[in-house]
């Protein structure tokens, strides 16, 4: 489960960010693709849950771990994602890119080059109305492109298999992959 956790975005001094480069778990003098040089530590475990109630319950997190779940709902079932511990007071929980924990944290989620709708509570059973998960990985999409310099519109949206009922037209403003 190690390699779940394979990329990370650098703060330079001046302010601005490096796009995502890859790590392993005691990564030293990385190179980003600027060619900068980054000396990483990176020792910590991280913290393994099999869904998202149970992260969000874990009071013993702390600013700067990582936390994984194996799903959204539960184990295996597609929303599976990886979160830095934050202390930070303007993110705002979505159901998805952020979560309230209940010792007042966040859990921010850390995203690659794709977004599985499911990591934000679709669940793609035919059953469940999952207009609004969707919109909100749209928006988030959509809002990730605008703030950050190092993505663009080629971010990938993902659907698993299954039946996504959507009850009224979905928005996005910028071009992606689905």
């Amino acid at each position: 489960m190690a390699d779940l956790i394979k990329k990370i975005k650098i703060k330079k001094q001046d302010g601005t960010f490096t796009d995502y480069i890859p790590i392993g778990a005691d990564a030293t003098n990385v190179a980003t693709s600027d060619g900068e040089s980054v000396q990483l530590k990176l020792n910590k475990k991280p913290y393994y849950y099999a869904d998202v109630a149970s992260m969000k319950a874990d009071t013993k997190l702390k600013a700067g771990d990582m936390a994984i779940t194996l799903g959204y709902y539960e184990a295996n079932d597609g929303g599976g994602a990886e979160y830095q511990i934050v202390n930070d007071s303007e993110l705002v929980d979505d159901g998805g890119s952020v979560h309230n924990l209940n010792n007042g944290l966040k859990a921010s989620l850390i995203i690659g080059d794709k977004v599985n709708v499911k990591q934000f509570g679709a669940k793609g059973n035919g059953v469940t109305n999952d207009t609004e998960a969707i919109q909100k990985v749209f928006d988030y999409i959509e809002n990730s492109v605008k703030t950050n310099p190092f993505l663009n519109h080629t971010s990938i949206i993902q659907f698993d298999f299954g039946t996504y009922i959507v009850s009224e037209p979905l928005e996005m403003s910028i071009l992606c992959k689905i």
